[in-house]
């Protein structure tokens, strides 16, 4: 048996520990935690008791004070001064646990819409997410929940999520090139342990007694289970402390379990799905399952223990059961897989947090000297070596018909211990991240650190302007957190939350440590820094990860330079190609229906050219744009989606059931040519008048410093491949909209009928000219552009790039005739588009409800009113009022926010629309379950001054 140390003994541990002769000097005061020494404990008796968890969506999820219940709360930013925060708590809809066994864990699944709520005697609760955040309901399970102590959890792994974890595209490290940066990005495949139809989530635990049991889906999204035992000496007399699951690429998984004795059983774990040969995960989906598992014990590891560094080494003179154990208990058991770093793969690696904490009556003993609290991180590398099991003299044998070299050999394991580290202060939260390569270490004085696996070295700036590879190595860190019990950090590791023993969250967000990021001009480190984050960027965006921390850590005064590097390093790392030329439209429809990449980049463009106020949000030109773009997107792929559903629209007018829905799309498609056309004449008049206007012949820069000055997109969305092609397409479905509807309004065959479709045919003649001559200026702007290139002669290469400026809200050189033109004479030209509509009808149509104009009328508009953003209907005060007074008059959470743009939407579900006894249409639901921005929801009551969009 070991021996424990002596109190004279300690000082020569601490110098010896690492090997060397030199002290280790640590801090001799526990931290002045309320609690501390009570979260040691439940560390120690227990490896599932995670009492704050962040999801990959930005919602946070708490178990309160006692453990009685669990509160949600949203990261969103404000909409009155832009600030990152974390919304009100919202109690989850959850039975109140007994004093007995209180609730003490909680876990996010993979894509931060399901999470988990165990209590102490390992009964399990689901939640899912629904349309918004901190908004969840109890999910149907089939589980055998028993009140029994034996039955706690102390391990708990979620199972990859196909096809979203199958395949990975992982940002590594950018490197400078000139003014631009290339991003070093590989391909990885993965073949974890997953559940066999898409999107159907599982997850494995162990409990203290060594039942180990499988959680997984149905195809009606119900949760059953599966179980079996592992084998254990006595679990009665042994039980489990804490387990720990890796997948091992081979669609099994590692299972390490550590018992009261101090003993590391290894596992090989493997589910049989009994699913038929030859079915893709679609079929599969619908199939009932009926899963089984099977447990393959590999090895037992009787020293799991912090030691000295001779004891590691096996050098000691006393022998091996002489070595001298350090004081501290098991408080944390990580099992890291393998990574798909290049050429750093490494091996399966268990991990071992030890801790001590002294208790404060020791502190008090003056006859002791004084004891410290720390943590020692303690690794075992798990090797695979081959080896026969037959000696080599067996060959002498004459009968024999093989030698042992032709005999298959067998697969054998072992651990290989690696050194131990010590930190100075205790270890409360650890977490793997960026793909296993990098830990994260919570410390109990409030330090947040990021350290490399491979060799436990902190990752600190290394003042390269030429290569990034984390936020951390670039100069971004977490200054020291008041001490806290708990602590979680955010989807990207950029952000933490503290809660103490009360209940009180405390956020906190890494800082730039060279100063304020706000230029990238004056100053090398701060181009690199951007770079960085555009790292981190690429990886959130190829994870489903949300990006909102990220943007948090951004200056808010940002420079336009620095906020258009950041966009154009994320197309370029993103890989969209915005080239969607006439003869081939299967880009421009893989940038409407698929690439959330292309919108991950919008929505960033979007977010730093905008400034929230009390008085509304005020956008730059780049940012107008980029919201510009992202509703046309979005009305398009609507429309297009609502023709299909209909087959021939030759035949088949709009259903009534859906007419009502179309209201607000119509109108709002209307208006934004209104919009567009009237900006064109304003900007074309404007240059008519200027001293440099040369017949028509005026520069680049005179031209561009207009649509800046007035933050003026309507050009440049003309000029753009995509959009073009967008409004292009928009004539299609107004045309079949507007045929069915005034026929319909007017002769249908029941008053409700035509009372049904009279809205429509109304918003059409409310347009102040005849929305298809708007078609003839898209025809125009695509002969125009057509021809720009032609004579140029671009590659496929340099029209992406020219593509590229025009959706950042830089006309290039190239394209200028077509711009001229376009504000020209395909204007102003005699027989052109203002002979055949009225100007004064266009200019002084009510548009202020697109939010596109920041006049005073505009926001004076936007404090009596909010504008669905999906829907694209208007609600006065007393309307949302109505909406969101409950049957008792009470007031509702009737609303979302995003929380990201701030932009509202009706909070519509399967069984509420804007009417509360009809269901809405099928398309609202299942579309807009994020905002046109890919931003996430949030529940608000009837918002005061609320600005829509």
């Amino acid at each position: 048996m070991p021996l424990m140390m002596d109190d004279h003994d300690q000082q020569y541990v601490m110098d010896d520990l690492f090997g060397d002769s030199e002290a280790v000097h640590i801090p001799s005061l526990v931290p002045p935690i309320k609690g501390l020494d009570q979260r040691i404990d439940e560390l120690q008796e227990i490896g599932c008791c995670q009492k704050i968890t962040w999801s990959k969506t930005g919602c946070v999820a708490a178990i309160t004070p006692g453990g009685r219940g669990v509160e949600l709360s949203a990261f969103h930013r404000s909409p009155s001064d832009g600030t990152w925060q974390l919304g009100e708590k919202i109690a989850l809809a959850i039975p109140a646990a007994s004093d007995e066994f209180p609730y003490i864990h909680v876990a996010w699944g993979h894509l931060g819409t399901d999470l988990v709520v165990i209590d102490a005697a390992g009964r399990v609760s689901i939640y899912t997410t629904i349309y918004a955040l901190a908004r969840m309901k109890p999910s149907k399970t089939q589980f055998a929940n028993h009140e029994d102590e034996m039955g706690a959890i102390v391990g708990m792994h979620w199972l990859s999520l196909i096809p979203h974890q199958q395949k990975a595209h992982i940002p590594w490290s950018a490197d400078r090139n000139g003014e631009d940066w290339s991003f070093q990005i590989s391909s990885a495949t993965f073949n974890h342990a997953h559940h066999p139809a898409e999107s159907k989530a599982g997850f494995l635990t162990v409990g203290r007694n060594g039942s180990l049991k499988l959680r997984f889906q149905q195809p009606d999204s119900s949760w059953h289970e599966a179980s079996t035992e592992l084998e254990h000496i006595d679990s009665a007399r042994q039980p489990f402390t804490h387990a720990a699951f890796a997948p091992d690429n081979d669609n099994t998984l590692l299972l390490v379990a550590h018992n009261v004795i101090g003993h590391l059983h290894t596992y090989r774990v493997r589910i049989n799905w009994k699913v038929p040969q030859g079915l893709n995960p679609q079929q599969i989906s619908k199939l009932p399952l009926n899963p089984t598992l099977k447990v393959t014990s590999l090895l037992v590891e009787d020293r799991c223990y912090p030691e000295s560094s001779t004891g590691i080494a096996g050098d000691m003179t006393t022998g091996p059961t002489q070595q001298i154990q350090i004081p501290g208990q098991l408080t944390h058991l990580s099992f890291l897989p393998t990574t798909p770093e290049p050429g750093s793969a490494g091996f399966p690696t268990v991990l071992a947090i030890f801790s001590h904490c002294p208790s404060p009556i020791s502190s008090l003993d003056q006859t002791q000297p004084p004891q410290s609290s720390f943590s020692i991180v303690a690794r075992w590398e798990l090797h695979q070596p081959q080896s026969h099991h037959l000696h080599p003299t067996i060959d002498q044998v004459s009968s024999k018909r093989k030698t042992v070299g032709g005999v298959p050999p067998r697969q054998t394991f072992r651990l290989k211990r690696l050194p131990d580290f010590m930190t100075g202060s205790l270890v409360l939260s650890s977490f793997p991240i960026f793909f296993n390569t990098t830990l994260a270490f919570c410390q109990s004085d409030g330090t947040i650190e990021f350290r490399q696996r491979s060799t436990l070295n902190v990752v600190i700036p290394d003042y390269s302007t030429n290569r990034v590879s984390s936020l951390s190595q670039a100069g971004f860190a977490f200054s020291n957190l008041d001490p806290s019990l708990h602590i979680a950090l955010s989807a990207n590791h950029c952000m933490a939350v503290a809660m103490q023993s009360d209940g009180e969250y405390k956020l906190k967000s890494m800082e730039y440590t060279f100063g304020p990021l706000k230029s990238i001009e004056d100053d090398p480190k701060n181009h690199a820094a951007i770079a960085a984050l555009v790292l981190q960027h690429t990886a959130a965006a190829n994870q489903y990860f949300t990006s909102d921390d990220i943007f948090a850590l951004v200056d808010p005064d940002i420079t336009d330079a620095t906020s258009r590097a950041f966009v154009s390093q994320a197309f370029r790392a993103l890989s969209v190609n915005l080239d969607c030329n006439q003869e081939d439209a299967n880009n421009a429809l893989s940038l409407m229906n698929r690439s959330t990449q292309f919108v991950k980049c919008l929505s960033a463009q979007a977010y730093f050219g905008s400034s929230n106020s009390s008085t509304g949000i005020q956008r730059n030109l780049p940012s107008k744009l980029a919201w510009a773009v992202l509703n046309i997107r979005y009305t398009t792929q609507i429309m297009t989606m609502m023709m299909r559903m209909h087959g021939a629209i030759d035949k088949n007018p709009p259903r009534p059931d859906i007419a009502a829905s179309l209201l607000g799309l119509c109108r709002w498609m209307m208006n934004m040519m209104v919009w567009m056309i009237d900006e064109l004449m304003t900007l074309g008049q404007t240059l008519r008048r200027h001293p440099n206007y040369n017949n028509g012949a005026y520069d680049r820069a005179l031209l561009q410093s207009h649509l800046t000055a007035r933050a003026a997109p309507s050009l440049i969305l003309l000029l753009s491949s995509f959009t073009r092609m967008m409004l292009k397409n928009w004539q299609q479905p107004l045309a079949w909209i507007s045929r069915f509807a005034g026929g319909l309004a007017q002769n249908a065959p029941t008053p409700e009928m035509r009372a049904t479709y009279m809205p429509l045919q109304v918003a059409f003649a409310e347009c102040p000219f005849d929305w298809r001559f708007f078609e003839t200026l898209v025809r125009e702007a695509i002969a125009q552009v057509a021809a720009c290139y032609k004579r140029a002669g671009l590659s496929d290469a340099q029209r992406g790039a020219v593509e590229k400026e025009l959706m950042m809200g830089v006309v290039p050189e190239v394209l200028m005739p077509a711009a001229r033109r376009l504000v020209g004479g395909a204007l102003f030209d005699q027989h052109m588009l203002l002979d055949r509509i009225d100007p004064a009808r266009v200019m002084f149509h009510d548009i202020r409800w697109l939010g596109l104009n920041p006049s005073n009328r505009t926001r004076e508009w936007q404090r009596e009113h909010v504008v669905d953003v999906c829907q694209k209907f208007v609600l006065k005060p007393k309307e949302m009022r109505l909406q969101a007074k409950g049957v008792d008059g009470a007031e509702q959470q009737r609303w979302r926010r995003c929380t990201r743009c701030g932009a509202l939407m009706e909070d519509v579900t399967p069984n509420h629309g804007r009417d509360s006894v009809d269901r809405p249409p099928t398309w609202i639901v299942s579309i807009a379950k994020h905002c046109v921005c890919q931003g996430g929801w949030m529940l608000v009551g009837w918002p005061e001054n609320a600005v829509g969009a």
